[in-house]
């Protein structure tokens, strides 16, 4: 049986984006908090797959001039215990800068709100299962059924979807391949693709291009009461 193309539609982005999360600032508890406002909206903007979001740390999101960026790495690259945190491939690796709706939305005011004593992650209400150590599996059990609540059905409408609706964005600007492949850590097609890497103030332009015209998300977040 051929399975179905993995996407979001417009309309379905425009549900999720006009939940209660957002035109409300509910947080149901198994939405980890934060978590639930920011991990969809990372993903549309970034491309990073779930798990790749979810074990974000405070130190992870970096400045580089005038550039803020998400950096994706195993903590094992810097003498840290491997289990805690680990990438699909070794490709993975990367800089994602931070998009400028991101920002709007008020991304790096909740980093620096985060940013306290003896805080290590960016999502602390997130936690490992203790099978194999993700900190998104009980996340995603949650927000699959909470998509479904608001008309938003189907396997092919997974979280993964978002990765899918980024690369689709990213052609629609005329991103080149081999950008948006660096942005979301796709291998390449070329043996020239394991050469080099794609410069912080290119991919910054690229993910400058990405727009979502159609997408309603009227809301930027505000720290807790």
């Amino acid at each position: 049986m051929l399975s179905l193309p993995r996407h979001l539609e417009t309309d379905d982005l425009n549900k999720l984006f006009a939940s209660t999360i957002y035109s409300k600032g509910e947080r149901p508890a198994a939405g980890k908090q934060e978590a639930a406002a920011w991990l969809p909206l990372l993903a549309l903007y970034t491309g990073a797959r779930i798990e790749e979001l979810c074990q974000l740390t405070i130190d992870d999101i970096k400045r580089e001039g005038k550039i803020a960026y998400l950096r994706l790495l195993d903590l094992s690259d810097e003498a840290a215990d491997k289990d805690v945190k680990r990438l699909k491939t070794e490709g993975s690796r990367r800089n994602i800068p931070i998009a400028p709706a991101l920002i709007q939305y008020g991304f790096l005011d909740y980093v620096d709100y985060q940013r306290k004593p003896n805080e290590t992650w960016l999502f602390p209400a997130l936690v490992p299962d203790t099978r194999y150590g993700r900190r998104s599996a009980s996340w995603s059990k949650w927000w699959g059924r909470w998509r479904k609540t608001l008309g938003v059905s189907g396997r092919e409408k997974c979280f993964h979807a978002f990765r899918h609706v980024f690369k689709t964005a990213c052609r629609a600007a005329d991103v080149a391949e081999d950008v948006h492949d660096a942005l979301t850590g796709h291998s390449g097609g070329g043996i020239g693709r394991d050469y080099g890497h794609a410069p912080l103030s290119i991919l910054d332009k690229a993910i400058r291009k990405v727009r979502y015209p159609n997408v309603k998300i009227d809301w930027k977040w505000t720290p807790p009461n």
